[in-house]
């Protein structure tokens, strides 16, 4: 191989060198990884006492950053559930399911199936100075061809009295560059849209409203795939009782 010509031959050689190098960071990641705690009291948690979208302004929190702390994607949605349990059987029954491992052995398999490799790891997001807790795939349609989505989940240090609140990105993935790494589709509305729907399964409506969040805004990810949005958030309402108006404001309305 002639390094000094640009071949796509030498793009994959440096991807799966890339992919090597982060195996070990990512393994130990894996190692340490666990669902999110049930609230304790040596948790520091805020109630909620306004509408939670000016709570995230207030603090800086409205996006996720890359590994280097650059600005990544903003937050597609916010989540009020009555437990981390309640979120993950929601998400299960609407056919999301848990990512696995990034381990070496997963990582091989993900270099021989790419596409096909359903529950495939994905690489952590980091928001608020913390990697998702939690991370799940669905296959999809694409306009082009079958691929995958991914919803990355952090369980925040807010609650409305004992009920946590979650927030979250949404990707969709359409292929694969040089057959290691996932090429992220750019309409990061349109993923978020679809996971909405599918948490309304069997008729079940989750009550929730979608609201301007961040300006209109086309970014980039660390490994050089683009993404655009028109700046609105969901927000979404699991306890039982709901109640919309609590998390969304009291003149919020629906989607």
């Amino acid at each position: 191989i002639n390094w000094y010509v640009v071949t796509d031959r030498r793009r994959q050689i440096a991807a799966y060198v890339f992919l090597v190098l982060t195996i070990a960071g990512l393994a130990w990641y894996a190692s340490t990884r666990t669902l999110p705690e049930a609230i304790t009291r040596s948790e520091t948690i805020t109630e909620v006492s306004k509408p939670f979208i000016e709570l995230l302004h207030d603090r800086n929190l409205t996006g996720t950053t890359t590994i280097i702390g650059e600005p990544g994607q903003p937050l597609s949605f916010v989540i009020a559930a009555p437990d981390v349990n309640v979120l993950t059987d929601r998400l299960n029954r609407a056919g999301w399911l848990p990512a696995d491992k990034p381990n070496l052995q997963n990582m091989l398999h993900l270099i021989r199936e790419g596409m096909a490799y359903k529950t495939a790891p994905v690489a952590p997001a980091f928001w608020n100075n913390r990697i998702n807790d939690l991370a799940f795939e669905r296959p999809v349609t694409t306009i082009e061809n079958k691929g995958l989505a991914t919803v990355k989940i952090w369980k925040t240090s807010f609650a409305f009295g004992s009920d946590p609140i979650f927030v979250g990105v949404v990707r969709e993935y359409g292929g694969i560059h040089w057959g290691v790494i996932h090429r992220v589709l750019p309409d990061i509305d349109t993923a978020t849209a679809a996971l909405v729907q599918s948490l309304e399964f069997s008729g079940r409506q989750v009550p929730s409203c979608r609201q301007p969040f961040v300006r209109p805004l086309i970014g980039g990810y660390l490994l050089g795939d683009s993404f655009f949005t028109q700046g609105q958030l969901y927000l979404l309402d699991l306890r039982i009782p709901p109640s919309i108006a609590q998390l969304c404001g009291a003149t919020a309305s629906g989607q």
